[in-house]
């Protein structure tokens, strides 16, 4: 066994001691060291380091490969006077690859920093919203089993508010984790937008009353709101980084949390927090004199987008129009008619992604989804859960909304009401007409149905393993003798062609310095466990790499692509942590393709033996199209 200690005391004395190490960091395989002066190592003699198995200068760092005990030896090097790297400042191949600026790549990175603050929230959304369900159901509203000045209702109602209340706070942690932030500074931000007195202000309409600095705020409650505190903490990560360069590192623990947030209040009651209202105002105007001549039109295209108007807070001002309209004239032919349609294509995606997939755990997910949201008047874990998560579904709520609300539009649906937003939501359209009502359920319907119908067909790649069901079958599981038993083969983890592991566009792993093994050009997007096996690390924050132990002792380590831990996880997602048992076919990382040829980076998978010594009859195929979770690439 590696003694990870003399490896980075020796890594540190051929280097020039800490003293000549500016700050150091690591990835899947190599130890990363930014020099002061990269004249005084000499390589010949870093790589007759026991435990060193080679050495690469790139980018201005000086990168000491390792292997995949390079965390123990990371840690052991921060114990001798080593500073670590702040994040960000970690690549593959050492300097981050310049973004080529385009349209599609500025809203594919919107999406992963909307899905990175917003999916880990889905404890929090799904638990709450079942709160609420369960009011719904056995409450006053149905079944009427307990009143609502019961204690019971009472608790179960301000548990289903906290969880909702506080979003800002909770979304602050996880936006700020996203983008590499100080996560407890990104919820003080949250707690401001909810601060007591703030929303007192808010309550009392003193918005020419209130200034920050001289700068007039806009105040509003921003409960239960997440675009506002996603703006102000991705303006605040780069607050934070200038503050952090700048400042002493003897003052730095007062000074930069302090004026962090000091120079954030203008910028976020002023300007970003409000965002929402003031582009609202304009969105609303427009889309509210489109809806006094658009006719059908109007009531299809508002459904179609009522939803990320809700996720932005531009609904607010709409809302506010409808209450106006609603208390002059008694109903309301455009927005609500509309609005009541999006919320029904919610439900609708949930129920499609629960008919589509097939993984039993997500699956799971996304029945709880739909029945928090049909029952419960819940959509946000839907939204979030599987609109925001998987992307493609949003597509489809569009659609649903949009053919929902064309119904309604021509078929002259007016709302008389405004109620619940569970599937109660359609006693709105009761007042009028018998033909008012049950064309506004009609259009419901469609929409719910018309979402669940796009989703099951475009909402997901035909090979995720979510709907594939590959990680699903109990028939993988082993039992422990089988587990105990020699591996005798081991299949792609993803799918694509196979190429020898000399053809692959880095000499650590294609020179065998790393272990033999091979490249997949990947087909799509999800890496899969090649077999039953123990994850024995993984790249937490970079989520681009996972290291397996095999039940004959063999080590695989998959990579996926080249130079992506400079993207510090954007656009990855990782599903498993160090010590999980994984079954051939479980998801392991998922990873934007499109975003890495976007940011001009080789997506080429990584499989490598990397104890290859330890198995000399060990085979590599290659030359052939795989199938992840069938074809075979390595035999004992």
């Amino acid at each position: 066994m590696a003694d990870n200690r003399k490896i980075a005391e020796d890594v540190l004395k051929a280097v020039g001691g800490s003293e000549n190490v500016a700050h150091a960091t690591h990835c899947m395989t190599r130890l990363r060291l930014n020099l002061k002066d990269d004249s005084i190592p000499n390589d010949e003699q870093v790589k007759k380091i026991p435990g060193v198995l080679g050495v690469a200068r790139s980018g201005g760092q000086y990168q000491v490969i390792i292997g995949q005990n390079v965390p123990k030896v990371y840690k052991e090097v921060l114990t001798m006077g080593v500073s670590a790297a702040a994040t960000g400042s970690n690549g593959e191949g050492g300097e981050k690859p310049k973004e080529k600026l385009t349209l599609k790549g500025v809203g594919m990175n919107i999406l992963n920093y909307l899905a990175g603050s917003l999916t880990p929230l889905i404890p929090i959304l799904i638990g709450a919203a079942m709160f609420k369900t369960i009011l719904s159901i056995f409450g006053p509203d149905m079944l009427g089993l307990f009143s609502a000045e019961s204690d019971l209702f009472k608790l179960f109602d301000f548990v289903y508010d906290a969880g909702f209340y506080f979003l800002p706070i909770y979304v602050g942690y996880t936006a700020a984790t996203k983008i590499g932030a100080s996560p407890i500074l990104g919820m003080f931000m949250g707690g401001i937008l909810l601060a007591p007195d703030f929303l007192a202000m808010a309550a009392a309409e003193e918005v020419t009353k209130f200034t920050v600095f001289g700068i007039p705020a806009y105040l509003t409650d921003y409960s239960q709101s997440v675009i506002p505190i996603i703006l102000s903490v991705w303006a605040m990560s780069y607050v934070e980084k200038f503050l952090k360069k700048h400042i002493p590192d003897a003052l730095s623990t007062i000074f930069v949390p302090f004026l962090t947030i000091l120079i954030m209040l203008p910028i976020s009651l002023c300007l970003l927090a409000p965002l929402g209202a003031y582009v609202g105002l304009y969105v609303s105007t427009a889309l509210i004199s489109f809806g006094n001549v658009g006719g059908f039109i109007a009531v299809a295209v508002i459904a179609a987008i009522w939803e990320f108007l809700v996720m932005s807070g531009m609904h607010v001002v709409m809302v506010v129009t409808v209450l106006n309209i609603y208390m002059t004239t008694g109903y309301e032919t455009v927005i609500w008619p509309a609005a009541l349609c999006a919320t029904a294509a919610t439900f609708g995606i949930a129920l499609g992604a629960f008919l589509r997939i097939r993984d039993k755990e997500e699956k799971s997910l996304s029945l709880g989804y739909f029945i928090s949201g049909i029952i419960g008047g819940v959509t946000e874990p839907a939204l979030y859960g599987i609109g925001l998560k998987y992307k493609k579904p949003l597509i489809a709520l569009m659609i649903g909304g949009a053919v929902g609300g064309l119904y309604v539009g021509l078929t002259h649906s007016y709302m008389y009401g405004l109620g619940a937003t569970n599937f109660l939501m359609i006693l709105s359209f009761s007042g009028g007409s018998t033909a008012n009502f049950i064309n506004g359920t009609i259009g419901c319907i469609i929409s719910m149905l018309a979402a669940a119908a796009a989703t099951f067909m475009i909402g997901f790649d035909k090979n995720d393993p979510v709907v594939t069901g590959i990680a699903a079958s109990d028939d993988d599981a082993s039992d422990s003798s089988a587990e105990a038993a020699d591996v005798a083969e081991v299949s792609a983890c993803i799918s694509g062609q196979v190429i020898p592991a000399s053809e692959i566009k880095d000499e650590v792993f294609s020179t065998g310095m790393m272990g033999a093994g091979v490249g997949i050009v990947p087909d799509e997007e999800v890496i899969v466990a090649p077999c039953s096996a123990v994850v024995s690390s993984v790249m937490e924050e970079s989520k681009h790499a996972v290291g397996l132990t095999l039940a004959n002792g063999a080590e695989i380590l998959i990579h996926e692509g080249l130079d992506t831990v400079g993207l510090n996880g954007q656009g990855f997602e990782l599903y498993v942590k160090e010590g999980d048992k994984v079954r051939k076919g479980q998801k392991l990382i998922r990873f934007d393709k499109k975003l890495l040829a976007e940011k001009g980076l080789d997506s080429t998978t990584v499989f490598l033996l990397t104890n290859s010594d330890d198995y000399p009859d060990a085979k590599f195929e290659t030359g052939m199209k795989a199938e992840a979770g069938n074809t075979v690439v390595l035999k004992f």
